[in-house]
C-alpha cells in the first residue's frame, strides 16, 4: 500500500486545511469518523496526512467509535479509545486496489469494444447481470392461457367465495382448465349440481415481528412504504442519525443489546400493557450472505422519544423515524394470533372440490404497533358457517387468465437480492443502483429494466471475463475473504 499515491478532491482539501489549523493548536487528537471500514480507513488517512506535516509531535492520537450521537454513547467512547484497528484498514486497501485493478485493466477494453460503456466494477458488473438474467427469463418466456373457476356460495348467515381445486379427483394446480370450451362446460355442471361442507378445519397460527431495521430491509421497507429510493432513504437516514435520533444506518447487524432491549421492553408494558409483552426478549440474529453484524441495527437512540413527539424534522425526517420506531417497538413485542379456517366443499358424487380459507383475529400483538399486511393472504372472514350449514350457489364465475413472467426487480428487491447473494455491502447498495442508472445501463425503479447499452455490456463481460469479477459467486467469495481480512484471520 505504501506504492499507492492519493490525491484529495477539492472538497477534502478544503476539509484537510482545517483540521490541520486545528491541530497546531491541540493537545490531544480525537479520530471519531464512522465505525465502519470506511471510517476506518478515513482515521488512518487522516493520521498518515498529519504524520506527513509533522503535526502530531507530542500529541496524544485517540481512536474513538460510536454507533449513535447521544451524549451517553460519545461520552463512553472518549472514556475507552482504541487504536486504529489495521485489519479493517487492510481490508478497504484491498478492497480499493482490486477495484482499481478491475477499472484500470477493464475500462480501456470496454472503450474500444463496447465504446458507449463508461466503465465496469466488481459489485456493479455481477448487479447488472442479474438484472440482465432476469430480463432474459421474461425474453423466453411463454403464456399458457387457464381459466380458475370460483364459486360465490351463500348461507343462511353470509356469503363467501370459494376457488374450485380439483375436478374427478386431478388437482388443478398440476392440471388446470386450459380452455374456455372446458371452463364453459365446467360451470354448466356446476350450476346443476347440489354441494355441501365436507370439512371445516380450525388452526391457531402466530406471526412473529420482523427483526429491527439493517440498511437493506430499511430501503426497502421506505420503498413499499413511503415510495422512497435507495438513495433518498440514506440521504434522510444520514441526517436523523446528524441530529441523534437514529444509530448508525449502514449495518447488516439486527441484535440489539440487553440494555437498550430492556428499555423497549419497559416501553411496552407502560404503554401496551403486560399482555404485549413476551415473557422473554426477542432475540435475531442476520441470515443474509456474509453479515458482519460488526453494528446493532438501525433504531431510535432514545425509544421513549415517540414520533408524534420529535419536532423540527421535514416530512421525509418524520415519516422514516416513524418507520424506524414502529419496527423497533414491533420487534419486541408478542406475536398476533389468528384462528384460521379452512372449509372444504364437495358435491354428492365428489366430481368437484372446493376451498374457502379465511382468518379471525384472537390478538393483534405486534400489528397493535405495525401491521406489514404479509401473510395475510386470507382475509375473508368466516363465522357462522358449520358442517351442517346449508348451501347454495349464487354465482359462477371464471375468467381467461394467462402464466405470468418473472417479475423484473424493483429497487427494493434487487437490493434484497444483492444482500442474498453476499454481492456489495450496506455502504454501497443505494450507490451500486444509482451508478447503474446513471451509466445508463438500466432505466426504471418500480421495474428496472436493462438498456440495450447494459445488455450489450454483460454480454461482452461474460464472454470476455468468464469465472472472474463479472460472476456473482466469485464477487461473493471475494467479499468472505475481505471479511477474513478484515478479521485479521488471512493477512
Amino acid at each position: 500500500w505504501n506504492k499507492l499515491k492519493w490525491e484529495s478532491t477539492p472538497k477534502g482539501k478544503k476539509t484537510l486545511k482545517d483540521i490541520r489549523e486545528l491541530s497546531k493548536d491541540s493537545e490531544g487528537i480525537y479520530l471519531a469518523s464512522d465505525p465502519d471500514r470506511e471510517g476506518e480507513a478515513i482515521a488512518w488517512h487522516i493520521l498518515d496526512h498529519l504524520t506527513n506535516k509533522k503535526l502530531i509531535e507530542d500529541k496524544e492520537i485517540y481512536r474513538i467509535s460510536f454507533n449513535e450521537i447521544t451524549p451517553s454513547a460519545i461520552k463512553q467512547a472518549v472514556e475507552n479509545p482504541r487504536d486504529i484497528d489495521q485489519f479493517l484498514v487492510d481490508a478497504y486497501l484491498a478492497r480499493r486496489i482490486l477495484d482499481h485493478l478491475i477499472g484500470f485493466k477493464v475500462s480501456p477494453l470496454l472503450w474500444r469494444h463496447v465504446p458507449r460503456a463508461k466503465s465496469a466494477g466488481r459489485v456493479q458488473s455481477p448487479t447488472l447481470r442479474m438484472i440482465c438474467s432476469r430480463e432474459d427469463e421474461i425474453d423466453a418466456f411463454c403464456p399458457e392461457e387457464f381459466w380458475p373457476l370460483k364459486v360465490n356460495f351463500k348461507t343462511k348467515d353470509c356469503s363467501f367465495s370459494s376457488d374450485l381445486i380439483k375436478k374427478n379427483g386431478e388437482d388443478l394446480k398440476k392440471v388446470p382448465i386450459s380452455t374456455e370450451e372446458e371452463a364453459k362446460k365446467i360451470k354448466n355442471d356446476i350450476e346443476n349440481l347440489n354441494f355441501s361442507i365436507t370439512e371445516i378445519k380450525e388452526k391457531e397460527v402466530s406471526y412473529s415481528p420482523k427483526a429491527p431495521f439493517r440498511t437493506s430491509t430499511l430501503q426497502q421497507a421506505a420503498s413499499s412504504k413511503l415510495f422512497f429510493n435507495p438513495e433518498r432513504t440514506m440521504q434522510v437516514a444520514q441526517s436523523l442519525y446528524e441530529s441523534g435520533l437514529i444509530t448508525y444506518m449502514r449495518t447488516d447487524g439486527i441484535g440489539i443489546s440487553t440494555e437498550i432491549i430492556n428499555e423497549i421492553r419497559g416501553l411496552i408494558s407502560s404503554e401496551f400493557g403486560e399482555d404485549y409483552l413476551p415473557d422473554s426478549p426477542k432475540i435475531y440474529k442476520s441470515k443474509a450472505a456474509n453479515a458482519q453484524e460488526a453494528h446493532e441495527p438501525i433504531r431510535p437512540t432514545d425509544i421513549s422519544n415517540k414520533p408524534e413527539n420529535t419536532n423540527g424534522l421535514n416530512q421525509d425526517q418524520q415519516n422514516l423515524y416513524n418507520l424506524i420506531w414502529q419496527r423497533t417497538v414491533a420487534s419486541q413485542l408478542q406475536n398476533s394470533r389468528y384462528i384460521r379456517k379452512t372449509i372444504l366443499i364437495e358435491d354428492e358424487e365428489k366430481k368437484f372440490q372446493f376451498r374457502t380459507s379465511g382468518r379471525e383475529i384472537i390478538f393483534d400483538g405486534f400489528e397493535k404497533v405495525l401491521n406489514d399486511d404479509e401473510g395475510s393472504e386470507e382475509s375473508q372472514k368466516l363465522p357462522r358457517i358449520h358442517q351442517d350449514s346449508s348451501l347454495e350457489i349464487n354465482d359462477v364465475i371464471t375468467e381467461q387468465k394467462f402464466t405470468s413472467p418473472p417479475r423484473r426487480f424493483s429497487e427494493a428487491s434487487l437490493i434484497k437480492n444483492m444482500e442474498d447473494e453476499g454481492i456489495g455491502r450496506p455502504s454501497t447498495y443505494a450507490n451500486t443502483v444509482k451508478n447503474l442508472r446513471d451509466r445508463k445501463y438500466t432505466f426504471g425503479a418500480k421495474s428496472i429494466n436493462p438498456s440495450d447499452l447494459g445488455r450489450i455490456l454483460v454480454s461482452y463481460l461474460s464472454k470476455a471475463y468468464e469465472s472472474f469479477f463479472i460472476e456473482i459467486d466469485f464477487t461473493a467469495e471475494l467479499e468472505k475473504s475481505l471479511d477474513q481480512v478484515s478479521s485479521g484471520s488471512i493477512l
